[in-house]
């Protein structure tokens, strides 16, 4: 019997394959665990923020992704409506939001202090789709 006539001898050469396999399976196992959840992203506009008595901890810049089924939530806790970019908040609401599609938005913002705000929504990354 010849080395090429061995059967073995094809399973030596390819003993890569099952490893790589059960490597793609484990990774995407870990990848779709990791994003099952809601990452809920929620910013509090307190009482009394209309009347300049607080200064509201709140980013310039807020940034999401689409895919890991990110959420906006803005809980307007004050006695007046407030406008986030393109969303009012009315009096003692609460914004909930996801997003459909990338974005990036600047505009006003009556809580921050300098009255302005970015909102960035990335692309869903590539590992989502599997």
């Amino acid at each position: 019997m010849t080395t090429n006539d061995n059967p073995l001898s094809k399973i030596k050469r390819f003993w890569f394959v099952p490893v790589i396999l059960i490597a793609l399976l484990l990774l995407g196992w870990f990848v779709s665990v990791q994003y099952e959840t809601a990452r809920t992203l929620t910013y509090t506009i307190p009482a009394g923020t209309s009347a300049g008595a607080l200064e509201v901890e709140f980013p310039t810049e807020i940034t999401m992704t689409l895919g890991v089924k990110d959420i906006l939530v803005i809980d307007n806790q004050d006695d007046v409506l407030h406008s986030f970019g393109p969303f009012v908040i009315a009096a003692n609401s609460t914004l909930r939001q996801r997003f459909s599609r990338p974005l990036t938005f600047e505009g006003t913002c009556t809580f921050h202090p300098d009255q302005a705000m970015t909102l960035v929504v990335h692309p869903a990354p590539w590992y989502v789709f599997w």
